[in-house]
């Protein structure tokens, strides 16, 4: 099953479901591009129209969405994808990578006035497992994941037209959690269970200027369960579901340090579905109290804030976490 829930510039949103062969679009609307064939990959144009990589028959298609109906579009004969990651670059230029064996290894096509350009990533490494294929100012951003005895590396390569040099972040054995684009940086949230709580690390990578990553690391107590980002200004909220409840922390400017967290049962239990799109300042529910929604609950994450102080004020839990010491021991402080 894949779910995926985007956000476009004018504040549409798209839900995808699929499951078995069959998905789902939803956008207050009932139209469908095709029937019987499984939904592989999804991005919007710089209008904000929805563009779909489908399998039909074991052959990649593409259909789109041009306001008033759905079209289709020639795209090279690619039989059986396992994976695949459409973008567009300043909204308008294609790009999408491709892997038909596993994982193993990437082609990149890119569609130019004479037709789609490919050529095979050999700078990836072998079973590297991708986070992100996505716009960073004027370039595309691919981010992904490579795992080994050794330790798990995050790794960012830029494309403006050739790939630049690889920046490279070793993460121990931090887990890969979610992603959020915000109005000036992409933030990345990594996470591993410890037997008293979790270890956390934020990579940010600012959109203007070098590609350059910054990371910072605090730890706190409970296990995080699919934490997603939200931002709220020029700040972020995490949230996530831990027992039986609903959790919601800040990330402190400059620091990115854990704060003032808050616990309650509302809407519990309850699925949170991360939500891709630039400047996204919401948090999305595709079950709420026990139940799947058809098409998410979708609240700005101030108001959820608000919600949950109203919703259980008597369980509220504030606590501020610290950063981790030069030692690499966690460093706490709690306040209730």
């Amino acid at each position: 099953m894949m779910k995926r829930l985007f956000i476009s510039e004018e504040k549409d949103f798209w839900y995808c479901l699929t499951e078995n062969r069959c998905f789902q679009l939803s956008l207050l609307m009932k139209a469908r591009p095709a029937d019987n064939v499984s939904l592989e990959g999804f991005c919007l144009d710089g209008k904000g129209n929805p563009h779909l990589f489908i399998v039909s028959e074991q052959r990649l298609k593409c259909c789109y969405w041009n306001g008033l109906a759905w079209k289709t579009k020639a795209v090279p004969l690619i039989i059986d994808p396992v994976s695949i990651y459409p973008v567009f670059r300043e909204g308008i230029e294609q790009h999408f990578l491709v892997s038909t064996d596993g994982n193993s290894s990437y082609q990149h096509y890119c569609l130019t006035d004479s037709g789609w350009v490919t050529e095979d990533l050999f700078f990836v490494e072998n079973n590297a497992a991708i986070i992100a294929f996505m716009p960073r100012n004027r370039e595309l951003a691919l981010v992904y994941l490579t795992k080994s005895s050794a330790g798990n590396r995050l790794s960012v390569v830029c494309f403006d037209g050739r790939w630049n040099d690889k920046q490279q972040i070793s993460l121990g054995p931090l887990e890969f959690c979610t992603i959020a684009q915000g109005c000036a940086e992409l933030l990345l949230l990594f996470a591993k269970e410890e037997a008293d709580g979790s270890r956390v690390k934020i990579v940010r990578m600012p959109y203007k200027g070098p590609a350059v990553m910054e990371e910072y690391c605090c730890a706190f107590p409970g296990n995080m369960y699919k934490p997603v980002l939200a931002r709220v200004n020029n700040a972020y909220k995490v949230c996530w579901t831990e027992g039986g409840k609903i959790c919601l922390a800040s990330l402190e400017p400059v620091s990115y340090r854990l704060g003032g967290l808050l616990e309650s049962k509302i809407f519990f239990p309850a699925e949170i579905i991360p939500l891709s799109g630039k400047g996204t300042e919401y948090l999305a529910f595709s079950a709420v109290y026990g139940t799947k929604l058809e098409f998410p609950l979708i609240l700005k994450a101030e108001a959820f804030e608000k919600m949950m102080k109203a919703h259980d004020h008597t369980g509220l839990n504030y606590r501020l976490f610290s950063r981790v010491g030069h030692n690499g021991s966690p460093v706490r402080r709690f306040y209730k």
